[in-house]
């Protein structure tokens, strides 16, 4: 029982990440089947913020190529929040193009074309080129419903290039006849010429009727309104063959102006007539587009001599001409309005990049400065651990020479002790300069007890109870003195003999030698805070004794002293 639990619960987002995968392989070739599959999910029970994003992505995308509009964007709008923090490039440009999409529904054209250079912002950083055909056509008809043809003359035109890597020709050809119809707009009849040609071919060689048959349609709107007869002559019979071939002569709807305008140049009044009136009662709407139906029309009827009738076309052409041109020229304001709104996106867009160039520079800016900052504490850090284990160093170093001396002098104590029935001024003055030693030492150890938690604190006790710099703590050096005297056979009541220059401090420093302190422990002793400045009084104890040979130690010397001063004794 409990495995069929864990089974059926590792199951759940296990099935759903496969049901979104499959609605996915199947959306471009069978949308309607991607829809069944993700319309039914229940968002709620959806695992995780990533899964959700993409249902809502790939339900928004097949709401879509099913063609059913939608204008609320509670839906794209989670895709758009997630993958703009989150996912790839390809993803954010598909979030917004979408976002776009549901925007342009809801007629917010403003709101549509800044998610669209966002989204193409995004598709330029990635190799989908039908995503970027996509964003640019979508872009180009929302320029062209601005009446910026120019710019959906370009938008069309970045869109023909990404669809022809395709091999997608049924986008292809919608890109290429809006780019040609643009350019014809804006005056540029021989590109349009050329650009809906090769469309013409292309849906030839695909064997696109419906492509062909709107192709054919832009390029007689343009065709038969040139002065040349030879192309209105070439561009029937290529009509008339496309009709023989891929539509059994049937000749659409939607091409009855254009070959009843044939007919009419023909000088062939009854069937320009039949074609004419045909088209306006099977296609009763006017607008700016075929209202030159009724002027050619009243043409027809007056070459015919109806002069009745012309009159009639000719007052409906008034008729709805007048009303088309309040339209027209509330459209021209709008023209202006799209334009201006148009270049007023274009520049918050710029803006906002520039904004973000200039944060991004600002974060790495203050993240470098973080670094170093950073750096600089953890340096300082470090030195100030590494000059806190030399002082620890130091004053480990300290106790232990403190014990070390204090273990001596206390055996010498206990030695004297037991000898204390010889009661010669010697023993007693040794006995009360170590007993003096060792309540010092004591003295110390309790210190190293106290502030063993604190050694800065110890360090400067310590120092200044044992450093014998001149004009202090003369009571240290005058008893080392007397105890290296007594214990060294009596090496500092000869020196003082047979030296007399020797200072104080230069008898204590022997005395120190004699009983067996290091250099180091010296120099702390003197409080030298500089390594090599004991040496000036070494130096000077040299000159003072005579040993001007640099390779005799004194060291060495002071011990020979000692030694034969032993001898003598004896």
């Amino acid at each position: 029982m409990l495995f069929t639990i864990l089974a059926v619960a590792c199951g759940g987002p296990r099935h759903i990440r496969q049901q979104l995968d499959r609605a996915e392989i199947l959306m471009d070739e069978h949308p309607d089947s991607a829809l069944k599959i993700l319309n039914p999910m229940d968002r709620r029970t959806l695992e995780n913020p990533r899964t959700k994003a993409r249902h809502a992505l790939l339900l928004s995308q097949a709401l879509d190529k099913n063609y059913i509009d939608v204008d609320n964007d509670s839906l794209i709008g989670e895709a758009v929040r997630y993958y703009s923090r989150c996912g790839s490039d390809v993803e954010r440009a598909k979030a917004h193009y979408y976002y776009a999409v549901v925007k342009g529904n809801a007629a917010e054209s403003g709101t549509a074309i800044k998610a669209l250079l966002t989204a193409r912002e995004y598709v330029e950083k990635t190799d989908d080129a039908r995503m970027k055909g996509l964003v640019y056509t979508y872009l180009g008809n929302l320029y062209y419903e601005q009446f910026c043809f120019g710019d959906a003359a370009t938008a069309y035109s970045e869109a023909v290039d990404a669809f022809k890597s395709t091999g997608q020709t049924f986008y292809l050809l919608y890109a290429m006849r809006r780019k040609g119809v643009s350019l014809s707009l804006i005056d540029k009849k021989p590109e349009a010429l050329e650009c809906l040609s090769e469309a013409k071919q292309i849906a030839l060689e695909a064997k696109d009727t419906t492509s062909l048959l709107d192709v054919m349609a832009s390029l007689g709107s343009i065709q038969l309104f040139l002065a040349e007869k030879t192309l209105q002559a070439s561009y029937k019979q290529e009509l008339l063959n496309i009709y023989t071939q891929y539509t059994e002569n049937v000749i659409p709807l939607s091409h009855y102006p254009t070959i009843g305008y044939i007919y009419y140049n023909e000088g062939n009044l009854d069937s320009a007539r039949w074609y004419y009136t045909n088209y306006y009662r099977q296609h009763p709407k006017i607008t700016s587009l075929n209202v030159g139906i009724f002027s050619v029309m009243s043409e027809i009827e007056n070459l015919a001599k109806n002069h009745e009738k012309a009159l009639e076309y000719k007052q409906l052409y008034i008729q709805y001409s007048d009303s088309i041109d309040a339209i027209l020229r509330k459209n021209l304001v709008s023209q202006q309005e799209g334009k201006l709104e148009i270049e007023y996106l274009k520049k918050e867009y710029a803006a906002s990049r520039i904004v973000q160039r200039y944060e991004l520079l600002s974060l790495v800016l203050i993240s470098f400065l973080l670094i170093v900052g950073c750096c600089f504490l953890i340096v300082s850090h470090r030195k100030a651990i590494r000059r806190k284990n030399r002082k620890l160093a130091e004053y480990k170093r300290y106790i232990e020479e403190g014990n070390d001396h204090y273990i001596r002098l206390s055996k010498q104590y206990d030695e004297i002790k037991r000898d204390i029935h010889v009661q010669d001024e010697r023993a007693q003055t040794l006995f009360t300069l170590l007993g003096n030693r060792i309540r010092s030492l004591q003295q110390l150890l309790e210190w190293a007890s106290v502030y063993e938690k604190n050694t800065d604190s110890f360090y400067k006790h310590f120092k200044d109870h044992i450093k014998v710099a001149a004009g202090k703590n003369r009571e240290l050096a005058e008893d080392v003195i007397a105890i290296a005297n007594l214990s060294c056979n009596g090496i500092i009541d000869h020196l003082q003999a047979n030296y007399p220059m020797l200072s104080l401090h230069e008898l204590c420093y022997c005395g120190f030698i004699c009983l067996g302190f290091s250099s180091e422990s010296i120099r702390i002793l003197y409080n030298h805070t500089n390594v090599y400045s004991i040496y000036t009084m070494r130096s000077k104890i040299r000159s003072k004794l005579g040993l001007t040979n640099q390779v005799q130690n004194l060291e060495e010397h002071i011990l020979y002293l000692m030694k034969n001063l032993g001898r003598n004794m004896q």
